[in-house]
Parts: structure tokens; sequence; C-alpha cells
């Protein structure tokens, strides 16, 4: 808006005392005063900030997941027992297969109790072959943990004996014989059995009498 002028009459008495006091008109000014009418900011309004902390609840923090460790596979023929451990009580599970995508399916370990010590074992292996699994865990506050992939192998069959013992000897003693003898070198050697017979020469494992029963 325009500044506007604005005039005002500003009238100034003087009082004569003649005769009678009569008020009258001496003199009279004008003058000009210059008014701002133009109007004034409006006043933004603030807008109101919730401090940190205060007037509700953030996004809530997601869980802490457990801790997966001292992963350890046993691995037999036919069969594997895979042990290992959580930091804190949780549930888990074991995804396995041939492949990394597991297609063989799920163990799941006790789905009712949070326990720390974990096994899994899997049966109906073939031999000779490589499995993989990952291991999955949940605490009670709903953290997930998933492992990395872990392989084993499982053991041959192997249906060859070993060879038998070497420069056997029997010494006989006072009502005692003593027997000597060269344990084979065959990595999968086990031990020796003993089996005796007063009435006929033992031609199998189970024939007899058992004298010795050792790993030689």
């Amino acid at each position: 808006m325009k500044n506007l002028l604005i005039k005002i009459c500003v009238i100034f008495l003087s009082v004569l005392f003649i005769t009678n006091p009569v008020l009258a008109l001496t003199d009279q000014s004008i003058i000009t005063l210059e008014v701002d009418t133009t109007a004034p900011p409006e006043e933004e309004e603030e807008e109101e900030v919730t401090p940190p902390g205060g007037g509700g609840a953030g996004p809530k923090p997601e869980p802490v997941p457990p801790v997966i460790s001292n992963v350890r596979v046993y691995p037999d023929v036919d069969s594997a027992v895979i042990l290992w451990l959580t930091d804190e009580p949780a549930t888990t599970e074991i995804e396995w297969g041939e492949t990394e995508d597991y297609e063989k399916g799920t163990v799941v370990v006790r789905p009712d109790d949070l326990i720390i010590e974990h096994r899994a074992d899997l049966e109906g292996l073939e031999s000779d072959k490589v499995y993989h699994f990952r291991i999955k865990a949940r605490n009670a506050e709903g953290g997930e943990a998933v492992t990395d992939d872990y392989s084993f192998r499982t053991l041959v069959i192997d249906l060859t004996p070993p060879a038998n013992v070497k420069n056997f000897v029997a010494i006989p003693g006072d009502q005692k014989i003593t027997l000597h003898w060269i344990n084979p070198p065959d990595e999968d050697f086990a031990g020796v059995k003993i089996m005796r017979s007063e009435e006929f020469f033992p031609l199998y494992p189970d024939q007899g009498l058992e004298i010795y029963n050792s790993d030689g």
C-alpha cells in the first residue's frame, strides 16, 4: 500500500481577556504529518519439534541375533552327526542337501527348547559322497542368524579285510602257551581276536572259545 499523507488541521487557541472573558480564535495553523500505514508483516508460525527421547516412541531396534560357533561334523558311511554351539539359548535347524540349494530338506533341533548345545543326525546318506549344510538359529527376542555353507564327505565302504598277522609263533611252557605275532600295517586295522578249541580248528571268527580280543 502507498503511504498516505494526511493533513491534520491543528488550531492553536489563545485566550484574550477583554471586558468579558470570551474565548476567541486568535490564530490557526495547518501542519502536515506523514503517517506510515503499511501493514506489518505477518508472523510465521513456528513448527513444533519434538525433542529426542520424548513425545512418542521411535522405531523399535532390531533384535541382536545369536552367534553360532564350534561347528563339528562326524561323518560315517551312511550317516553324519553335526554338533554346534550358540552364545545364548536358541532354537536351531539345519538345511542340507547334495548342493548349496539344500534340496534334501530341513532338520529342526528341539523346536520347543531354547538351548546352547545343539546336535543334528543325518541318516540315509550315500557312501563316499559330499553333502552341504548350513545352520539357522533364533533366540527368544526373534534375532536370527544363518551360517555360511559347510560341507563334508561320508566315509567309503571298505569290504577288503586287513592282512593277516605275520610271524605268528606259539611257545609252549609249563601249563601255558605264549603267543607272539606282528600286526598288519593296514590303516584300517582294528585289532586281533584269538579263538581256541580243543575239538576242531576254528575257521571263522565266531567258532571256538574267545581267549584274546584287543588292538594287538
